[in-house]
């Protein structure tokens, strides 16, 4: 029995008795959705609520409105979800371009550091090598490995050395981490010695890929 201003006050100044009277005076139905609707709750804390509702006139036979109808449904939770994923998708592009700016400080510092790294897949193709690993390996073999080639290809020209270096890829492959120490001599180049790392190459699941 009591007027919507005096039954929900929060209404007034939120514009939506505004509303219902110009769906009286006009006899035109309105319809929304998400909207905002904010109120006092338990201990008098504010509460928001996200609906969707309809204020559908009521009219007598001569077409004079007597009444509105009104139907609503809480639409929070779905309203929550929907700025939850539009604010991922406004800071997706921010995202992107930090991962991608952190993926090539880490492809720099591979690059262009002084240790020799390579990696190869499963059946000794090289995934990725660096400026480093390629000097050097040209330099004892006449080869400069790239992205594609195959490492026993590279090597068959030596088959002891390509059997021993295939021997230590294959551990890895395999699962196994290690260090090596290896010596090379030859009359072009004289002696090196090499402190070798091996490890397992696996992706994002676990799976084994390859060595590096």
């Amino acid at each position: 029995g009591k007027a919507v201003a005096d039954a929900l006050p929060d209404t007034v100044k939120q514009g939506y008795v505004d509303l219902l009277d110009e769906v009286y005076r006009s006899g035109k139905a309105f319809t929304t959705t998400g909207a905002r609707f904010d109120f006092a709750g338990a201990n008098a804390r504010r509460v928001e609520r996200y609906v969707d509702f309809v204020y559908q006139p009521i009219t007598d036979a001569e077409g004079a409105v007597t009444g509105i109808f009104m139907e609503g449904f809480d639409v929070t939770s779905a309203h929550s979800d929907a700025e939850a994923v539009r604010e991922l998708y406004d800071t997706m592009e921010q995202r992107v371009a930090d991962a991608v700016a952190e993926r090539n400080i880490l492809a720099d510092v591979v690059e262009f550091s002084e240790t020799h790294t390579m990696a190869i897949d499963l059946c000794y193709y090289v995934l990725a090598v660096n400026k480093s690993y390629s000097d050097e390996f040209e330099s004892l073999y006449g080869h400069r490995p790239k992205v594609g080639d195959n490492l026993l290809e590279m090597l068959k020209d030596d088959p002891v050395r390509g059997e021993r270096t295939r021997g230590f890829w294959n551990r890895a492959i395999n699962g196994e981490d290690f260090h090596i120490s290896e010596t090379f001599s030859s009359a072009a180049i004289g002696t090196r010695h090499y402190d070798m790392h091996f490890n397992a190459l696996k992706d994002r699941s676990g799976k084994r890929v390859g060595a590096f």
